[in-house]
């Protein structure tokens, strides 16, 4: 029996028969490869196993395309997948994520207000608290974000810029 392999990548035809196309269809279904899509087909293009592993939500990409910022659940955890497609989670409670410009660092929120600047490589390189709404500069030297005032009065924010070089937060002064 003729089966053609499918994946988003790469196409191979394989001869195969019965058990032998079993065993390899198994291993490579189970293989752990993020945002892939494998389908075997026949040779008379009817589908015969399919499986998706797609992020629920992509947070961000690096401007190469070849980083991404994602989650796989509805529960706000985020993952980074490198250029090699290797994966690690960063945290849980995400509500955004963005990279840097030049595509070396990110920057994540999460539901308590937290601002998370690390390098792609996973050194932390800022946490700051109460902090909402980031976005870099263009040179990728800084982070600027709303930061409230006071926890009683989360509404009262003041726009804030950190700069990564200097690892300092500056408050702008209102209308700036």
């Amino acid at each position: 029996m003729n089966f053609t392999i499918e994946s988003r990548r790469s196409r191979w035809l394989w001869f195969l028969g019965g058990m032998t196309f079993a065993m390899l269809m198994a291993s490579f279904i189970t293989a752990d490869k993020p945002n892939s899509c494998l389908v075997a087909h026949d040779v008379a293009g009817s589908p015969r196993v399919q499986k998706e592993e797609r992020p629920l939500h992509i947070f961000a990409r690096s401007h190469r395309g070849r980083e991404i910022l994602f989650s796989k659940t509805s529960k706000g955890d985020l993952w980074f997948q490198d250029a090699k497609g290797r994966e690690r989670c960063i945290a849980t409670n995400v509500e955004s994520a963005s990279f840097s410009p030049d595509g070396k660092k990110f920057a994540y929120a999460n539901s308590s207000d937290e601002l998370f600047i690390e390098t792609i490589e996973g050194n932390q390189l800022a946490h700051l608290t109460g902090a909402r709404d980031h976005s870099w500069r263009s040179d990728s030297a800084a982070v600027t974000f709303l930061a409230m005032v006071s926890s009683d009065y989360p509404d009262i924010q003041q726009t804030v810029v950190y700069d990564l070089n200097h690892s300092q937060a500056t408050h702008l002064p209102s209308g700036e």
